[in-house]
């Protein structure tokens, strides 16, 4: 069936247009996205909790792994969605066209590349994350991820493609059908077909293969406007660095951050002990799951800012920008509210367990200290975007690696006082790394936006 040109360019035209539609028509499908993501997480715990300490001490050794596999396409999703969405605001079809050709390629290369490095690394990581007297059973587990690796970064990145021209419902269809295909197959390879620890890898392998089969179709069957073509194929230096001034620090922040949360969980874990650990890491859990509609706006300004930085619309970048802050510091104050007042009921769903109950009011508390902090993390998450978009990432992944340093540090000194010093650390950091990254980022969007109309390389 022929798609129309209409049909096609709709979501594009959406994201082109006035600044506030256009975030709600990208932030609303991205939300049910993280929701149905995290929702997946819960019910995965829920089914591979009943295969035993062994196995499930091998889930969690091993997805680390899976998350740096992920990574890696994701970082090439987000690379070309910005510099997609740039070129398609500059209304240079062409040149969208001869990103995505050469972001599926390079993410090609790029798999026989990770594949080889996961297996020669996939034993020492194992040992060093604790895992040396489990570690055949937690290979195991983890080979399916390996030979797997091209589906797994070819969703990141095709996710990314497709938000790049404003599609978000179908980017959210992808993303919902291989959370809910997930959640299916876990106890049907886990139990029904007794693959046991297995099951559960091949479960979330086959919940990227198949997505990522549907997002291939899409630009296949030509329903996509962005064109996908590899007939000829070269690869281009310049259309591979606009690529990479996203992609690569995206992936060094990741890599970094996911490092530096070992030395920080050993800091709390020596003042608090394991009781302490499950506290500060269970209680901001719950800042995370509130923090989803604002994460899922601060994800739909990238793409949008992109294009308007092509349409050299100074005037809509800062609505969108201006409107994204506005919601994220509503809804924040709002699920800070609720957090505030839910304390304890929150800290129920924890310490239920009779051996858990003496945990139950400091939780609470550090929930009620932790509410502070989902405005500010919206407000970072927006500035983050927006130097994304301005082709400042490497500041943006340097000020996040920053943040990192500040919370060990400040973890230090706060671990020498009590586990309460350390749950206000948390606060006191993200509040001045919050002013620092606003100050940054208004500089650096002060000065690209004088230069916008000047720089046409901007």
């Amino acid at each position: 069936m022929t798609v129309k040109m209409a049909d096609k360019t709709k979501d594009l035209e959406l994201i082109l247009s006035e600044p506030r539609k256009a975030m709600i028509h990208m932030a609303v499908p991205l939300f049910f996205s993280f929701l149905v993501a995290t929702l997946q997480t819960y019910i995965d715990a829920l089914w591979c909790s009943g295969l035993g300490p062994d196995p499930l001490s091998a889930i969690s050794i091993v997805s680390p792994i899976l998350r740096i596999i992920t990574m890696f396409g994701l970082a090439f999703g987000v690379g070309a969605s910005a510099a997609i969405a740039r070129a398609l605001g500059a209304d240079d079809k062409p040149k969208a066209d001869r990103i995505a050709s050469q972001s599926v390629m390079v993410t090609l290369v790029a798999v026989f590349g990770v594949m080889p490095l996961m297996y020669a690394v996939g034993g020492p990581l194992i040992a060093i994350s604790g895992g040396g007297y489990n570690i055949e059973l937690s290979m195991e587990y983890m080979m399916p991820y390996i030979v797997c690796t091209l589906p797994i970064m070819m969703n990141g990145l095709f996710i990314g493609l497709i938000r790049s021209e404003g599609a978000a419902r179908k980017s959210m269809a992808i993303s919902v059908s291989a959370s809910v295909l997930n959640m299916v197959l876990d106890p049907i390879l886990i139990y029904v077909l007794d693959m046991g620890i297995v099951g559960a890898s091949w479960a979330t392998c086959i919940s990227f293969i198949i997505p990522t089969i549907a997002a291939i179709l899409l630009y296949v069957r030509k329903t996509m406007y962005v064109v996908i073509s590899l007939a000829a194929f070269r690869f281009d230096k310049a259309l591979l660095k606009e690529i990479a001034v996203i992609a690569v620090p995206y992936t060094a922040e990741m890599l970094l951050v996911s490092l530096m949360t070992v030395p920080e969980q050993g800091v709390v874990a020596s003042c608090g002990g394991p009781e302490g650990l499950v506290i500060y890491t269970n209680a901001f859990y719950y800042v995370m799951l509130v923090t989803i509609p604002t994460q899922a706006f601060c994800a739909a300004l990238l793409p949008v800012v992109s294009a308007q930085i092509g349409q050299k619309a100074p005037g809509k970048i800062r609505e969108s920008i201006s409107f994204s802050l506005k919601i994220v510091v509503g809804i924040g104050l709002v699920m800070s509210m609720f957090l505030f007042l839910a304390a304890d009921i929150l800290a129920d769903i924890y310490t239920y367990a009779e051996e858990m109950k003496p945990l139950h009011d400091e939780m609470a508390m550090a929930i009620r200290i932790y509410s502070a902090v989902p405005a500010i993390l919206g407000v970072m998450r927006v500035w983050t975007a927006v130097l994304q978009a301005l082709r400042r990432a490497f500041l943006s992944s340097f000020l996040m690696f920053f943040r990192e340093v500040v919370f060990l540090c400040a973890y230090i000194v706060a671990s020498t006082i009590s586990m309460t010093a350390i749950y206000w650390s948390v606060d006191l950091t993200n509040v001045i790394m919050c002013v620092i990254m606003a100050m940054i980022g208004m500089t650096v969007l002060k000065d690209s936006l004088g230069k916008m109309t000047k720089d046409p390389g901007l």
